[in-house]
């Protein structure tokens, strides 16, 4: 689910079609009656807690799933996304960004095939770290490189977030 926990009667799912499931599901007609499960995620429950002054995600491929609601709901937070991916196909959502990114002052939005370099993301910090939170999602392996490398350079465990998200 993609859209925002407030966004009431509506359900917005990004479906990647990769298996016989995902490719017959646009085939479904009205009125057909589905149970929807889900979703899991833990980020809204973060931002109510954190109640942060700025917000940093770092998210990897369709990783970026999970932070799309987060950021449909809280335009009023200032914002910055590092959307990396394997491959164009993978940078999903850029027409979305491309909007916010004109529409929001305090959005900022960087996407590149390939890993972000360590200096790309640290110089995007706010000088003062008390009101960051990270959110962190998609494959486990850049997930822990960036939680690692946030720590050593000054950002508190209890201020960075993940949720694993991935095919």
């Amino acid at each position: 689910m993609v859209n925002a926990p407030s966004q009431d009667n509506e359900i917005v799912l990004a479906i990647r079609g990769d298996g016989d499931f995902t490719k017959a599901i646009q085939n479904l007609t009205a009125p057909t009656k589905v149970l929807v499960d889900g979703g899991y995620g833990m980020f809204e429950t973060v931002l109510q807690d954190q109640q942060p002054d700025h917000l940093l995600m770092i998210t990897g491929g369709i990783g970026v799933t999970p932070l799309l609601s987060v950021m449909v709901a809280h335009p009023e937070i200032p914002t910055t996304v590092f959307h990396g991916a394997t491959t164009e196909a993978a940078l999903i959502y850029g027409d979305r960004f491309e909007k916010w990114s004109q529409e929001r002052e305090q959005f900022k939005v960087h996407r590149k095939i390939g890993p972000f370099e360590e200096k790309e993301i640290l110089s995007s910090l706010p000088n003062d770290l008390t009101g960051l939170t990270v959110l962190v999602s998609g494959p486990p392996a850049m997930a822990r490189y960036w939680m690692k490398n946030l720590q050593k350079n000054g950002v508190p465990k209890g201020q960075i977030f993940y949720e694993e998200f991935g095919w």
